[in-house]
């Protein structure tokens, strides 16, 4: 899987390279069978679950050789359960997570989504005003590099978590990343939010448990609403630099269930059987 992926990235790109020289005015935006070549992939080991690969990039100045370029790439899934109310709350929800503020408020076809997505932002870029001084001296800040992938963290037969990473690059020493985690209950085909899986309150007997938890013990570790479920417990995600230096990159702490039972809502212990 992980060798097909690359072969299909690689012809895509090769392809994309050849036309970008064409002109600045056309942006060079793949044909819409390649922007859709998820068809290519194998199916994932997950049922009900179909994977999406989506890559495009553009050249910002097409006449030479050595121009910047936006590049983006995504790696996802939709939802295709036999549950249409299901497939909408989980294919919004990883709209939002890649796509951002602009996602539409329900999202039945995440494919075509991240297209016009994708196809919006790379147009844009096309069409900047371009500072040719600043482009001679640092073309590193026209530079623009967006990597999306989303993997299945957990899934049983009530519960899926899905984690969604994005890499970006847009100048400067180098590029940064941040991974969103999402949770769903597929009996009440709805998303399960922190708010969800917590009591009102608990914020201080959950920093107490996390800082206990944490490498970083001389500081005290604040609960983020970026939680997931796994087998053994809730995993807190925090992007490098909340909590630790960008070297250390992503923190996870894990929290038992067992040790967050004193504070669970009873939707939790609904979802978790406890």
């Amino acid at each position: 899987m992980k060798y097909l992926t690359l072969l299909i990235f690689i012809c895509c790109f090769a392809c994309q390279s050849t036309e970008s020289k064409e002109t600045k005015t056309t942006p060079t935006l793949l044909p819409e069978e390649e922007m859709l070549s998820g068809d290519q992939l194998s199916n994932p080991q997950h049922a009900f679950l179909t994977p999406i690969f989506i890559v495009d990039s553009l050249a910002l100045m097409p006449d030479q050789e050595e121009s910047p370029k936006a590049f983006y790439e995504v790696a996802s899934f939709e939802a295709a359960y036999d549950d249409e109310k299901l497939n909408a709350v989980i294919n919004t929800a990883l709209a939002r997570a890649i796509v951002g503020e602009e996602a539409p408020m329900r999202v039945t076809d995440l494919r075509r989504t991240i297209q016009a997505f994708v196809k919006t932002r790379i147009k844009a870029y096309g069409q900047q005003e371009v500072d040719l001084t600043m482009l001679q001296d640092m073309p590193s800040a026209y530079e623009q590099d967006h990597r999306f992938t989303t993997a299945v963290s957990h899934q049983d037969d009530r519960i899926l978590t899905l984690s969604t990473n994005h890499y970006y690059f847009t100048g400067g020493a180098h590029g940064n990343y941040y991974t969103v985690l999402q949770n769903f209950d597929l009996k009440e085909g709805k998303e399960v939010h922190f708010n969800d899986l917590f009591l009102p309150g608990s914020k201080d007997q959950l920093t107490k448990a996390l800082s206990q938890l944490s490498e970083f013990q001389s500081e005290d570790i604040y609960p983020t609403k970026n939680v997931g479920l796994t087998d053994e417990g809730f995993v807190f995600n925090f992007p490098p630099y909340e909590i630790g230096s960008y070297a250390d990159g992503e923190i996870e702490i894990l929290l038992p269930y067992d040790d967050a039972k004193d504070y669970l809502s009873d939707n939790a212990r609904s979802l978790l059987g406890i």
